[in-house]
């Protein structure tokens, strides 16, 4: 099983960027000293109400201080031209010697869409006419393409990806429909942190084994994990910070790209059985070897922070989750 650390991206806007910049940089190297896989971000454009740090010049960054660790994104790939992501990842893909990851997904907000006069409703046509022009253009020279939204003749982008024979796509889709195209369209497919565990085990089922090794054979999914010394303290941390948070995602539009709408508006205390791990890291243990067998992901994306929550209590959740849970959650499942 792999475990990566979600870095949400979104900080107070009432502290300084630089600071909350640096305090990216901390949870990357404390990841990195304590045993995680790989390190992820999402994406979002004109979020007002916090500060939200945009992945691709943050993944360059980071890549200084990642080491072994493998580096990707959520990306909103519909409001961008495809070759111009093509290249940025091919270079990213350089940079970290063959450690980049993309998860194109296809977004959900109005104000994004609209703001960059993109038709919310060619989203699909351009995610799937996206993510075949990316794959093209990191496998081949002399590409030409001509599809409704993009057309392009005879070019080539130089660098190329330096991972054979490209770097994995994972696609993110929470439509029992768009996971069954996932597989086809990329790799693997992304299960999201809204759904519930029990709709993610049925959707693992729809996804089906991806049929590669490595990053191109996994069953990742994001999921909201806080570790505090006992349950009570990571409920006391984590759980008004991340009520908040959902309630944005309410207003925001989430509920209608989900299979369920109605889970954004379940109790915290519900919430946190099916979706949200937070507790001491035997709790927190026990909730991931259950991710891995009875939900069926094997790499878990962990998002620890949320705006408001002190500095010093992410760090220690990280180095918690490094120390004790990870080894033991290894060791139960090879037990098995």
């Amino acid at each position: 099983m792999k475990f990566g650390l979600h870095l949400f991206g979104q900080h107070d806007k009432d502290q300084s960027p630089v600071q909350n910049f640096e305090t990216i940089l901390d949870q990357v190297n404390t990841a990195r000293q304590v045993g995680f896989d790989l390190v992820w971000m999402g994406h979002h454009y004109l979020v007002e109400d916090n500060q939200k740090f945009q992945p691709i010049p943050t993944l360059a960054r980071i890549a200084a201080d990642t080491g072994d660790m493998h580096l990707g994104t959520s990306l909103l790939l519909p409001l961008h031209h495809p070759i111009i992501i093509a290249e940025q990842f091919a270079t990213l893909d350089v940079i970290t010697d063959g450690k980049i990851i993309i998860a194109p997904v296809m977004g959900y907000r109005d104000i994004e869409f609209d703001s960059l006069n993109i038709d919310k409703s060619d989203r699909l046509g351009r995610l799937i006419e996206g993510v075949q022009v990316i794959k093209n253009l990191w496998t081949e020279d002399n590409v030409s393409f001509n599809g409704r939204h993009f057309q392009f003749n005879n070019v080539t982008i130089c660098p190329q990806p330096v991972q054979d024979p490209r770097p994995p796509i994972w696609i993110g889709g929470n439509r029992d429909k768009s996971i069954k195209r996932a597989g086809e369209l990329g790799d693997v497919w992304i299960a999201n942190p809204h759904e519930d565990e029990t709709t993610i085990a049925r959707q693992v089922k729809i996804a089906g084994q991806p049929d590669g090794n490595g990053y191109y054979g996994v069953i990742p999914g994001r999921r909201d994990v806080f570790v505090a010394d006992t349950d009570s303290k990571a409920m006391e941390i984590y759980g008004p910070h991340i009520k908040d948070f959902y309630d944005w995602y309410a207003k925001e539009g989430q509920a209608e790209a989900m299979e369920n709408p109605e889970v954004l508006d379940q109790r915290l205390e519900t919430l946190s059985k099916e979706r949200f791990i937070i507790g001491s890291p035997e709790t927190v243990t026990d909730r991931l070897v259950n991710l891995y067998e009875n939900v069926g992901l094997d790499c878990v994306l962990m998002g620890m922070h949320r705006p408001g929550i002190p500095h010093e209590d992410v760090l220690h959740s990280i180095e918690l989750t490094g120390d004790e849970v990870i080894p033991n959650v290894r060791r139960r499942i090879s037990s098995t």
